[in-house]
């Protein structure tokens, strides 16, 4: 079942996905491969090779996930977006990692898996999407091994106020003008981001949600100036 928000998200980024990878490159400056390999060297799990990547969007993360884990072990990739997750499958068999990631097409407050499967659950870039982060705190930490690791990572407002400036501006104008000049549809998807970015959870507030969920010793690490914030723990 869709509320508004899910409906809504699920029709900006439908119409998306081809250019996606390329422009999260472009408005990132390349930072995003670095925010990436922090999650896969936070997250990847040291006795598991079964790992869950919740809001996969194109499977930029699930594909880094697939060249860390053995021949045996395997990735799902969840995401509430049949375009992004046809996208992503068919970046993964270009790349000879298809058949160690799995698609799954639902949302990330109903994850359709039963208990403890995963050695590890992560969510990137996309916790301001969801329409109920508590609910999907809930359901990675649900669906993750005792002792695994719950990661988000997602963009932030810096402290510095003089970043603040130029950050601020470049999200509500710069973010948005440059998508109107790919499409109407980045336009509207790029100025979506922008107002969501400024409207983000702090990292500690991050923190104190997955430590409502039973994931233990959540800390808050931001990355690149504070633009980005990883926050992770450990399920008891």
């Amino acid at each position: 079942m869709f509320d508004a928000k899910a409906r809504y998200v699920r029709s900006l980024f439908s119409r998306v996905p081809l250019e996606y990878d390329l422009l999260l490159s472009l408005l990132s400056f390349a930072q995003d491969r670095r925010w990436r390999a922090y999650v896969v060297s936070t997250a990847r799990p040291l006795n598991s090779n079964r790992i869950l990547d919740v809001a996969t969007g194109t499977g930029l993360l699930a594909a880094d996930f697939a060249r860390t884990i053995s021949s045996d072990g395997f990735v799902v990739g969840v995401d509430l977006t049949l375009s992004m997750l046809k996208m992503a499958r068919w970046r993964l068999q270009s790349k000879q990692l298809g058949q160690r990631v799995d698609w799954v097409l639902a949302r990330a407050e109903n994850l359709p898996f039963r208990n403890d499967c995963f050695g590890s659950a992560s969510i990137s870039l996309a916790i301001r999407n969801v329409s109920s982060a508590q609910l999907t705190f809930r359901e990675m930490s649900r669906a993750t091994n005792s002792g695994g690791v719950v990661i988000s990572i997602d963009f932030a407002r810096p402290s510095n106020r003089v970043l603040q400036l130029f950050y601020y501006d470049y999200l509500l104008g710069i973010f948005p003008l440059f998508g109107r000049m790919i499409s109407k549809a980045w336009g509207r998807t790029l100025s979506y981001l922008g107002r969501s970015i400024l409207k983000a959870r702090t990292g500690k507030q991050i923190a104190n949600l997955l430590s409502d969920e039973g994931i233990i010793d959540a800390v808050s690490v931001p990355l690149t100036a504070g633009i980005v914030c990883a926050v992770y723990g450990k399920k008891q």
